[in-house]
């Protein structure tokens, strides 16, 4: 994305205890939807913690470990057949990879571009 403009928009109704998390691409496009849930699920006791600096505490910890799981995924992104939600959107697009340039994807509508690491 090189515009604000680009940028997806999604209005919701947030609740008390409601956990909303906004990622980029190099958590989106690696780790799966299930696996952010599990993130978010193990941790929902201290998010809801009363102590305002306790739940603080908890959501940074959540977002590394958000962080973490995703730039490990992206760390081993040249393995062939890694399961992740950008491997799976090039192949319901019909992209494969090139074997002389594993960082590109040819695909029915052109060539994808390099992936960004997060």
């Amino acid at each position: 994305m090189e515009q604000a403009a680009d940028a997806d928009e999604v209005r919701a109704t947030a609740r008390v205890g409601d956990v909303l998390l906004v990622a980029t691409d190099g958590v989106l496009d690696n780790l799966f939807d299930s696996a952010l849930q599990m993130e978010v699920a193990r941790r929902v006791p201290q998010l809801q913690a009363a102590d305002e600096a306790a739940a603080r505490e908890a959501v940074d910890a959540l977002a590394a470990a958000i962080g973490e799981a995703a730039a490990a995924t992206g760390a081993r992104e040249d393995e062939e057949g890694l399961p992740t939600p950008f491997a799976a959107a090039a192949a319901q697009e019909g992209c494969v990879r090139l074997p002389s340039a594993p960082e590109l994807r040819v695909c029915q509508s052109g060539v994808s571009p390099p992936r960004r690491h997060p």
